[in-house]
């Protein structure tokens, strides 16, 4: 069952996925964690019994931290049932694969804590660096509120990562959003799309993504996302479908396949077209 965050409950803490145990290499964010002494709930989706966790080999302590195992796999499913067992009242989400500003965690968890008119806030959307010198991406951060679902703000959350997320876990309960697992890794047949669903789900309900200019994490990595190749455009093509509708999605179709035969990568269009038909059988 979800817990329910209170008035006393912790502001931000960190809703962490990770498989077989992976997180355990990443010395510099276990080391984070265990210092920052914020609640995290890690969830580890396991193939095989040797890729357990525990606190003890973390050297975290259980008043801050827990540990769930899951044989299922999926990150969606991964996120859901960290975002159900945290305490807190907003969810920081990670990949094993980050790192922490911690001065920046720190001011946003402050930040927060000094604002209450966030009711109808469901999410922001921090900045994503590489390095601390250096943006994941080159553009400068709009730091104006998306509210409703006017086109330019549909476009607008095609762009924003997961890792740039952190959750508004009470307005996502009251509002009965969860991340949809037909998407996200581990969800065949689609490779990603999670987090623009569950932003598309925001506002449908009325509710609001407020980007912040802080970057509570460190990604040097490429992410699965950026990558191009059959699996991502299939499923682009599902999330613009359901995300952009029936009657923009054929304008959305020739705009990717002008692009794709102007690079080259003309064998990408079919797979766009087969995940935009798989998603017209969900809607």
């Amino acid at each position: 069952m979800a817990h329910n965050p209170t008035s006393d409950a912790p502001v931000l803490g960190i809703a962490l996925s990770t498989m077989d145990g992976r997180l355990a290499q990443n010395q510099g964010l276990v080391a984070q964690i265990a210092k920052l002494k914020a609640h995290v709930v890690v969830v580890n989706q396991l193939r095989t019994d040797e890729g357990r966790l525990s606190l003890d080999s973390l050297e975290w302590s259980e008043d801050h931290a827990q540990i769930v195992h899951m044989d299922t796999l999926g990150l969606s499913l991964s996120r859901n049932a960290a975002i159900d067992a945290l305490r807190s009242q907003w969810a920081l989400l990670a990949d094993d694969d980050i790192t922490l500003d911690i001065e920046a965690f720190s001011s946003l968890s402050q930040r927060l804590s000094d604002a209450d008119d966030w009711d109808r806030v469901g999410a922001l959307a921090t900045r994503l660096m590489k390095d601390p010198d250096t943006p994941w991406r080159n553009d400068v951060q709009d730091l104006s509120v998306l509210e409703g679902r006017r086109l330019p703000n549909l476009r607008r959350i095609q762009r924003i990562n997961s890792m740039e997320l952190v959750l508004n876990v009470a307005a996502l309960r009251r509002w009965d959003i969860r991340f949809d697992t037909q998407f996200g890794l581990g969800a065949p047949p689609t490779n990603g799309g999670e987090e623009v669903m569950l932003m598309d789900s925001i506002l449908r309900r009325g509710g609001r993504i407020v980007p912040v200019e802080l970057a509570p994490r460190l990604h040097p990595e490429e992410s699965s996302g950026q990558a191009i190749n059959p699996a991502t455009a299939f499923t682009q093509g599902a999330v613009h479908r359901l995300v952009f509708g029936p009657s923009r999605w054929p304008a959305l179709f020739l705009v990717y396949a002008l692009k794709r035969v102007r690079s080259g990568e003309w064998n990408l269009v079919a797979d766009y077209a087969k995940g935009g038909k798989w998603a017209s059988r969900q809607a």
